[in-house]
C-alpha cells in the first residue's frame, strides 16, 4: 500500500511540474512571438507535454474511486435507465489529447487543410465519446438538468451558426462544407461541458475547468477558421494557439478536481 501511495504521490507532481512547465512555456512563446521558428517549436513541446500529462494522469488517478464517483454523482440516474460508462470518460481523455498532439503537428509541418482538420475532427469526436460518460446528451429532452440543456444548446448553436456563415461559409469554397461537418462535432463537445454544469454533486473546480476548456476549444478553432477564410490576423493567431493550449490544459487536469461537492 506505502509503495503505490509513494508512485501516485510521484506521479501527481510530476502532473504538476508539467503544469507548470506548461504555463511557463506559454508565457514564454507569447514574449517570442516575433520569432514564429522559436514559438512554434515552443508550441509543439507545449503540445507534446499535455500529450504525456493527459497519460500520467490517466495512471495517477484511483479509477475505481472516480468511477464510482462519476456514478454516485449522476443526478439523472433515476430519469435515464442506461447508466454512465465512466470508463469512456477516463480511457478517452488521454487518446484525445494524443490525437491533439498528432494533429497539431499535421496542421503546422503537414497539412493546414483537410488533413490537418480531419485528425482535430478524430479528436473532437473522441470528446465527445468521452463525455457521454460523464453526462447524459439525452438531458435535453428530459432530466432534472432539461432547462439547462435546452439554453446551452440553444445558445451555442446560435452562436456558432453565426459566426460560421458570417466569417466562415462560401459557396465557392468546398473546405468551408467541410469545416461545416467539424463546427458540429466541436458544438457538440462544448455543450457537453455546458450540460456537466448541471451535476451540482460534483466539485465546482471540476465543472468549471471542463467548461472553460471546452469554451477555450471552441474559442480557438473559430480564431482558425476566420484566419483560414479571411485576412489573416496577427492578433487573433496569436490568441489561436492561447486558448487551444488552454482547452487541453483544463480538459485534462480537471479530472485531478473530480471529487464529491459535498
Amino acid at each position: 500500500m506505502d509503495k503505490k501511495k509513494t508512485k501516485k504521490s510521484f506521479l501527481k507532481w510530476i502532473v504538476y511540474f508539467i503544469g507548470l512547465a506548461f504555463v511557463i512555456l506559454e508565457i514564454t512563446r507569447i514574449l517570442v512571438l516575433e520569432n514564429s521558428t522559436l514559438a512554434d517549436n515552443i508550441r509543439y513541446v507545449e503540445s507534446i507535454l499535455a500529450a504525456v500529462a493527459a497519460v500520467l494522469i490517466r495512471f495517477l488517478v484511483d479509477s475505481e474511486k472516480i468511477i464510482s464517483l462519476i456514478k454516485d454523482t449522476d443526478i439523472e440516474k433515476e430519469t435515464f435507465t442506461k447508466e454512465l460508462n465512466p470508463k469512456r470518460f477516463l480511457n478517452l481523455m488521454p487518446i484525445a489529447a494524443i490525437v491533439c498532439t498528432i494533429s497539431d503537428f499535421i496542421l503546422g509541418k503537414i497539412n493546414p487543410d483537410v488533413i490537418g482538420i480531419g485528425t482535430f475532427l478524430i479528436a473532437q469526436i473522441f470528446l465527445i465519446v468521452a463525455f457521454s460518460g460523464l453526462i447524459h446528451y439525452r438531458s435535453i429532452v428530459k432530466g432534472k438538468i432539461k432547462r439547462l440543456a435546452i439554453i446551452s444548446t440553444v445558445i451555442l448553436t446560435l452562436l456558432v451558426s453565426i459566426l460560421y456563415f458570417l466569417l466562415i461559409f462560401s459557396v465557392d469554397n468546398l473546405l468551408s462544407m467541410i469545416v461545416f461537418l467539424y463546427m458540429i462535432c466541436i458544438l457538440i463537445m462544448t455543450i457537453g461541458t455546458y450540460f456537466n454544469l448541471g451535476y451540482t454533486k460534483r466539485d465546482i473546480k471540476f465543472r468549471i475547468m471542463l467548461c472553460i476548456g471546452g469554451t477555450s476549444f471552441l474559442v480557438s478553432d473559430a480564431f482558425v477558421g476566420i484566419n483560414m477564410f479571411n485576412d489573416p490576423n496577427p492578433i487573433t493567431g496569436a490568441w489561436v494557439l492561447l486558448t487551444y493550449n488552454l482547452a487541453i490544459f483544463f480538459l485534462q487536469f480537471a479530472v485531478l478536481f473530480l471529487r464529491n461537492q459535498n
